[in-house]
């Protein structure tokens, strides 16, 4: 994974993490500087009306879930 991520920025792509399913997985990434993920631990397959419900929740949660320095 980290390998991968380093290649990314090397060739300067974006890189979007898939399948991040767990809270330690998540923290993985962020120690990585993964910048864009999906998985069941940010959200599953959702309706399209069901979004912006979500994205109000993903901001509170997400905000939580912050490394510290």
């Amino acid at each position: 994974m980290e390998s991968c991520l380093l290649l990314t920025k090397r060739l300067n792509l974006e890189t979007v993490a898939e399948g991040v399913e767990s809270l330690s997985l998540w923290q993985q990434l962020q120690e990585m500087n993964c910048p864009l993920a999906q998985g069941y631990f940010i959200s599953p397959p959702l309706p399209y009306n069901s979004i912006d419900a979500w994205y109000q929740q993903w901001q509170q949660k997400s905000g939580n879930l912050t490394l510290s320095a």
